[in-house]
């Protein structure tokens, strides 16, 4: 027998029966293992078996012939010959599956909002102009060569306790380079988790440290997605991506229709439907939670922040991952609750930066910038007017460290603090 850790997923190998249990998924997946030269035909006990097995489950075996009619049962989810590749199978569906238990950071601009202007950013619809400048400044300033550095320290922080990460803290302070982030991303590791959960909770101190890290992963979304744009010969796209949310959140969402929703984190999306949805409808909806497929209709050729297919990057060689650019912006079109598939359905478009209900209010904005917008300081002034006093304390005082000399930037820090 073999007992291998997987990053959270434990694989147990022990006579016919191979058992994977996902401590993060709080399921436990079955697969079944057969000798190959005894069961190479689907009998009609593995068809009753199959049949009353429940959908969490996921079975794998090892037949060779007749794998079609094992494939056309729901709780299939693949066939292997190779221990190595399924478990890698396992340790990707597991980070579907949590990216789809994860929370997701929205903001939502509500045109109808009488109470919002330019210069009200104190609002909901302030929050949702602040991350769209947050994000742009960080991808347009210049860092320094400290910055890599800088992030390590911050990681190596968090998990002091953690051999296990901070071993692959080690491997990122060795092997990374810009070249490589999407890969870096995508890997199951504590960078993917301490970013996501710093752009949810707005932490400017952590999201300031991984400034390096964000800018590499637009140019790469970038670089793929003019390669995108090139292979495709259809203008239009449709993308997907199971959620669970809560209540209180899909209450939101349900009551903007027609209004603009900005995705707060990288946004992983799958254009295989029955991908994104087999990982959400084993999950039991209460009065807590609520189980969300969006469905994404996208336009390439529209001026937008970029998304792409990392397949090639990745770090789980999964087919047809599209990643959209943080800060991507969609409109709600509708919201449908789909008695077959047993979920919420949210139909989402993805909107042209350029739209004219949009447009105005980042001009006004990016004024407020000025036009270098790697100069940053008129941000701290943002955080200020929102009445986000402590965030605007903590900006400048992050600024002034990376300020080498007395100038016009350290002046205005000081004056804003």
């Amino acid at each position: 027998s073999c007992n291998k850790n997987l990053e959270k997923t434990d694989i147990i190998e022990e006579n016919d029966e191979l058992y994977c249990h996902a401590c993060h998924g709080k399921k436990s997946t079955n697969f079944s293992k057969s000798d190959e030269e005894s069961s190479t035909e689907v009998d009609d006990m593995t068809c009753q078996l199959l049949e009353h097995l429940p959908k969490e489950l996921t079975n794998s075996c090892n037949m060779t012939k007749d794998k079609t009619a094992l494939l056309l049962f729901e709780q299939v989810k693949g066939i292997f010959t190779n221990l190595d590749e399924l478990i890698e199978r396992i340790k990707a569906d597991q980070k579907t599956r949590a990216k789809a238990e994860e929370p997701v950071g929205i903001s939502i601009f509500n045109r109808s909002d009488k109470e919002y202007t330019h210069k009200n950013l104190k609002s909901e619809n302030g929050s949702f102009m602040w991350f769209q400048l947050l994000i742009e400044v960080l991808i347009c300033m210049q860092h320094s060569s400290t910055a890599k550095k800088e992030l390590i320290d911050v990681c190596k922080r968090q998990y002091q306790n953690n051999s296990k990460e901070l071993s692959i803290i080690d491997e990122f302070e060795d092997d990374y380079d810009s070249s490589n982030a999407v890969w870096w991303y995508t890997r199951e590791s504590c960078l993917y988790r301490l970013l996501n959960k710093a752009l949810r909770v707005q932490n400017i101190d952590i999201l300031f440290s991984f400034r390096f890290f964000i800018k590499d992963m637009f140019k790469s979304l970038t670089e793929e997605h003019k390669k995108m744009k090139r292979s495709l010969t259809d203008h239009f796209i449709r993308v997907y991506r199971g959620q669970i949310i809560s209540t209180d959140e899909f209450d939101r969402i349900q009551k903007s229709i027609g209004e603009f929703i900005s995705i707060n984190s990288f946004f992983s999306t799958s254009r295989n439907r029955k991908q994104a949805l087999g990982f959400i409808r084993s999950v039991v909806s209460s009065d807590a939670i609520k189980k969300i497929l969006f469905e994404i209709k996208v336009d390439i050729r529209l001026s937008t922040k970029p998304f792409a297919d990392v397949t090639n990057l990745s770090y789980f060689k999964q087919e047809e991952e599209i990643i959209f650019m943080l800060g991507s912006i969609f409109r709600i079109s509708h919201i449908d609750y789909s008695e077959q598939d047993e979920v919420w359905i949210a139909d989402l478009t993805l909107c042209n930066e350029n739209d004219h209900d949009l447009r105005d209010l980042f001009a006004y904005h990016k004024e407020k910038l000025g036009q270098d917008l790697t100069n940053v300081v008129s941000l701290g002034d943002i955080l200020f007017k929102m009445g986000e006093f402590d965030k605007a304390k903590q900006y400048y005082k992050r600024i002034l460290t990376e300020s080498s000399m007395i100038d016009l930037t350290t002046a205005s820090c000081y004056f804003g603090l």
